[in-house]
């Protein structure tokens, strides 16, 4: 089952970071849903519904604010990750119970003719690369210089590629393969490298891809930089992991001055993961920090800045020198968040609403609803109110959750005057949904029905039925009336007539109405004598 695609990058990195975490408990697995409990920020725990239907996501629910606005969060991706761990160990449990024909292939093999498996060999296979990638590496002698600088070339052919789009004959752009080319070469030619030890190969050809990324112009609009450089670190890290101190320092060496001398923020950052995660040391931190500190005098890197931060931590720096560096630096996002949570893990609750204050009207809507929460917890009601409104009224974030919230923060007399002004808000806004809930929550049925009558599909009427059916169903009676004699006007097949029968079937659920549909039915077959199909269909309803 795909499921990435209902989330944005950042929602899927963080809650991949709770899936590794073990953040995801108390999954349940059935046929059409997974239901899981997932412990978000400051230990909130979260519950998350995913609904399935023919092994497809159908909706997605979650009770943490941000998904109360109908956008897809971190803890469904944590959810959907922890379901896809169970799915894979189950099904290599079912392959592992399958019936084991390793007897028979071996005694195939063992008799098969030479000749006959050559030509089924390249009858089936000649076209996929793959395995023809996986039998030469087999089967072809030593790794030579001369192979290598075919590699070589091949990259630089690649490179070569001329990734602007091309509008073709046929009258549609057409993209250059520009990124499948280099992640075929990756998982096939440094895949063979690897795996036959030629380290030194590997980690020249990586070198060229990050060069040539760096040196390309515009390359981030063709390819997707961090699915090729991350295949590319995938290697090196496997690279680095098998060689000696010796062997590592080159790659340091290099990494370091790709990084300080030809810094490049398509690429960069990525090299700066590597060495940050495969040189640990104190010697090779120290090199690092002072790279980073000679990149930042030039440029402006919210990542080189986070990465000096857990550099500090690592040297472990005095914590008033890292606190410092913190608080000159909260104009990057991830530098605030630090920051933030510490004061919240401290209980610093103010301290924590001044520093995301300082970055008003900046910050994305996850910082809002973060100080919204805060202001609660200071049981701060003014501020609460105020971002409630700016939520409900600026944002346009519709959702009656933060309606009862707001309501909370209002006198019993306060609200009757700010219920007006949301009702006012939501009508002009079409919002009739909400509405909806709203009047039922305030039990005010009358303008329930009034809102469903006036603004809502027909079908609503049943869907609400028991909050003022008593009181209307000679309304709801006529109200029916009306939709089908205006209905019928059009109506020309069997869905349309269905539809019809269906309102009027309606209509006899409430007390009084069978001689209002006696007369309804004979006005519509006097009205359309031709309309057969419809008459048949009226004559058989029960009044």
């Amino acid at each position: 089952m795909e499921w990435t695609g209902y989330f944005d990058e950042e929602r899927l990195n963080r809650g991949y970071d709770y899936f590794i975490n073990s953040r995801v408990f108390n999954l349940v697995i059935s046929d059409n849903s997974i239901i899981s409990k997932v412990e978000g920020s400051h230990k909130r725990v979260y519950d998350v519904k995913i609904e399935l239907a023919d092994d497809e996501i159908n909706g997605m629910y979650c009770d943490c604010p941000y998904a109360l606005n109908d956008l897809n969060c971190k803890h469904m991706v944590a959810t959907l990750y922890k379901y896809d761990e169970i799915n894979k160990h189950k099904l290599d449990h079912v392959i592992g119970d399958n019936y084991d024909n390793t007897v028979q292939f071996n005694e195939i093999l063992k008799n098969v003719d030479e000749i006959r498996l050559k030509r089924y060999i390249y009858e089936n296979y000649v076209d996929d690369d793959e395995f023809k990638d996986k039998l030469i590496g087999t089967f072809q002698g030593e790794i030579t210089p001369e192979d290598l600088d075919n590699y070589e070339n091949m990259l630089n052919n690649i490179f070569e590629v001329d990734v602007v789009e091309l509008y073709n004959e046929n009258g549609y752009y057409e993209q250059s393969p520009f990124q499948r080319y280099l992640l075929d070469f990756i998982d096939t030619k440094i895949d063979l490298l690897y795996n036959r030890g030629e380290y030194d190969y590997v980690l020249q050809l990586l070198f060229i891809i990050y060069d040539n990324i760096t040196l390309k112009e515009d390359v981030n609009q063709f390819i997707d930089i961090k699915e090729v450089v991350d295949s590319c670190n995938y290697y090196a890290h496997k690279v680095i992991e098998k060689q000696s101190k010796e062997d590592n320092d080159v790659v340091f060496d290099y990494l370091i001055n790709k990084i300080s001398y030809d810094y490049n923020p398509v690429i960069s950052d990525y090299l700066l993961m590597i060495c940050y995660d495969n040189f640990k040391n104190k010697s090779y931190s120290k090199t690092l920090l002072n790279a980073i500190d000679k990149v930042l005098e030039n440029h402006d890197s919210e990542m080189l800045a986070l990465y000096k931060y857990k550099l500090l931590l690592r040297l472990e720096y005095p914590i008033n020198e890292v606190n410092d560096y913190l608080y000159s630096n909260t104009y990057y996002d991830s530098i605030l968040e630090i920051l933030v949570n510490r004061k919240i893990d401290d209980n610093e609750i103010r301290e924590a609403i001044d520093l995301i204050n300082q970055r008003d009207g900046e910050l994305s809507f996850d910082y809002t609803l973060l100080l919204l929460s805060l202001y609660q917890l200071d049981d701060d009601k003014a501020n609460t109110r105020r971002i409630l409104k700016q939520i409900l009224y600026e944002d346009n974030i519709k959702s009656i959750d933060y309606i009862r919230q707001l309501k909370s923060t209002y006198t019993k007399d306060e609200w009757i005057i700010e219920r007006r002004n949301i009702v006012k808000f939501l009508n002009e806004n079409s919002s009739y949904d909400i509405l909806n809930e709203l009047f039922i929550d305030e039990k005010l049925y009358d303008d329930l029905f009034i809102n469903i009558i006036n603004n809502c599909p027909t079908d609503y009427i049943e869907d609400y039925r028991r909050y003022y059916e008593d009181k209307y169903h000679e309304d709801i009676i006529k109200h029916y009336k009306r939709v089908i004699l205006e209905k019928s006007k059009y109506s020309k097949h069997r869905g349309d007539y269905s539809l019809l029968v269906d309102y009027i079937e309606r209509m006899l659920t409430y007390p009084d109405s069978g001689e209002d549909v006696r007369e309804l039915i004979d006005t519509l077959i006097n009205k359309y004598p031709n309309k057969k199909l419809l008459k048949e269909l009226l004559l058989n309803i029960n009044t």
